[in-house]
């Protein structure tokens, strides 16, 4: 799926790419909405857009870094969501989210770790993880989706 068949996002699918053609583009996002808007596919298509071999300002969806997000195969691309019994997303998951931010992206510019329902996270998760938020390293780009802002840390928020 390309930009351009995603509807009602836009705005914020221009404003990501302006920001990622001036050079100003965040290492950390928030997407807030209701369940099933499109969120993680916008999240998906940034990190193709951003990874992308081809110079059309949008996902060509035939290069290698294309092909291997879409099928969820790069490994560049970490896509977390809660699990086990109490569904949430514990500090385990943060630590190896660490210690794979400290690489360096492995095909790609960028390694995206997309964090689906990051209202799930522990209190010890989400406190491990502002860590890597206040000073993310060079190449990674975190982007955090939640339809439940308010279960979130304000600290977390506030990076994004």
């Amino acid at each position: 799926m390309v930009f351009e068949q995603i509807l009602g996002h836009e705005k914020i699918i221009d404003s990501l790419k302006e920001a990622f053609n001036k050079g100003k583009m965040a290492s950390v996002y928030l997407f807030v909405g209701a369940d099933s808007i499109g969120k993680k596919t916008v999240a998906i298509n940034f990190a193709k857009f951003i990874n992308c071999r081809s110079q059309t300002n949008k996902p060509c969806e035939a290069c290698i870094p294309c092909k291997k997000i879409e099928q969820n195969n790069s490994p560049d691309l970490e896509l977390i969501e809660p699990s086990g019994k109490a569904n949430r997303i514990g500090i385990d998951v943060i630590r190896q989210i660490k210690k794979e931010a400290s690489l360096k992206p492995f095909e790609n510019n960028y390694r995206v770790f997309i964090i689906d329902s990051a209202q799930t996270l522990t209190q010890e998760a989400a406190n491990s993880f502002l860590k890597i938020l206040e000073e993310a390293p060079v190449g990674n780009v975190f982007i955090l989706i939640s339809s439940q802002i308010n279960r979130m840390l304000p600290t977390i928020i506030s990076r994004c």
